[in-house]
């Protein structure tokens, strides 16, 4: 019997807030796999209010708005590498080489 896991991925610091997105995300996911359909229009109004909420905790709190800005801007850089081609092995081994040639005197 096939089976399939799906999450959906919530920022920590969001762990205590309603959180709507993640739940309308699940239930569209789902909906695509089991070839379904849901109604999400209650939770789509309840996202206003869910931003807003997090935009106040922000307000509050501006040194986990700082964390925030900064694990929002390594998670960028982390998916700018994730779209950069892996190497082949031929590149690999030329880039070996030339370190070895390079350092074979030390």
């Amino acid at each position: 019997m096939p089976t399939h896991a799906l999450y959906a991925q919530v920022p920590y610091y969001l762990s205590a807030q309603d959180w709507p997105q993640a739940s309308i995300a699940m239930l569209n996911t789902f909906a695509e796999v089991a070839d379904l359909r849901f109604d999400t229009s209650r939770l789509d109004c309840l996202v206003t209010d869910a931003i807003a909420a997090v935009g106040a905790m922000f307000d509050e709190s501006p040194s986990l708005h700082d964390v925030v800005t900064r694990l929002e801007q390594r998670y960028d850089e982390l998916r700018k590498l994730e779209d950069e081609p892996l190497p082949t092995g031929d590149e690999l081994e030329e880039e070996l080489q030339q370190y070895l040639r390079k350092h074979d005197g030390d």
